[in-house]
């Protein structure tokens, strides 16, 4: 049986996960169709200023910088299978990672934020293995711990003017049936019963500036729990 205490990141983890989020990053914004309608990243000079410094507050949550009282942190590393060889040969090399999602549990509000992440290619069995494996994780850190409650995600709003926006992991979490996501607002309206937004843990909602390019959505963390191990392999 698995432990469910997280492991400390190596440093091999650290880098593959920050090259993983860079990888991805640029595949996302460093296109025409993106650069098209953002003003901010409508150059590659600015998509690699801004994959740089997303890098970085990557790796800055990856040491542990930032970290508040009351709150723990975890990531779930996804890795590729082992290739099968069919011929005699040298033994396969590093392992290679195909994913992370990072988890932010602040303990007293019971809310937990998933926070930096996207898995490549990703299932929804996959994903709901990802999420009972992150949540478990936490709880194993607080066992005597008050229930989590919530549990949120931040999804990138449509620009203006943008017929689409680029798949990601979140937002196939907020379109699978049976994740119970919301736009927050409504989320803590139709709650039973009504949870306050305002009382909605500050320090994991998104800053004005930040804010405005993102949306937050809710679930409850035993909906989410109940989906994740029905759906997970």
């Amino acid at each position: 049986m698995r432990s469910l205490l997280p492991t400390p990141l190596t440093p091999a983890d650290t880098t593959q996960a920050v090259d993983f989020f860079t990888t991805h990053f640029l595949a996302t914004f460093a296109q025409a169709r993106e650069m098209e309608f953002s003003a901010e990243l409508d150059t590659f000079e600015r998509v690699m200023r801004s994959a740089e410094g997303a890098a970085e507050e990557v790796r800055r949550w990856l040491a542990g910088e930032g970290a508040r009282p009351g709150t723990e942190r975890a990531i779930v590393l996804v890795w590729a299978g082992p290739a099968v060889r069919k011929s005699r040969g040298p033994p396969p090399g590093p392992k290679r990672l195909r994913g992370f999602l990072t988890f932010e549990w602040d303990v007293a509000a019971g809310v937990v934020a998933a926070g930096y992440g996207q898995v490549s290619p990703a299932s929804r069995a996959l994903i709901a293995s990802v999420v009972a494996i992150g949540l478990e994780g936490l709880r194993a850190l607080r066992p005597q711990a008050a229930p989590m409650q919530h549990f949120v995600v931040f999804e990138r709003r449509r620009l203006a003017g943008m017929p689409f926006v680029s798949a990601s992991l979140v937002s196939q979490m907020v379109g699978w049936r049976g994740t119970g996501f919301a736009r927050l607002d409504k989320y803590c309206a139709r709650a039973n019963p009504p949870v306050d937004p305002a009382g909605f843990a500050p320090r994991v909602l998104l800053t004005p500036e930040v804010d405005a390019r993102f949306e937050t959505f809710a679930t409850s963390y035993q909906v989410l729990m109940d989906w994740a191990k029905i759906n997970q392999k």
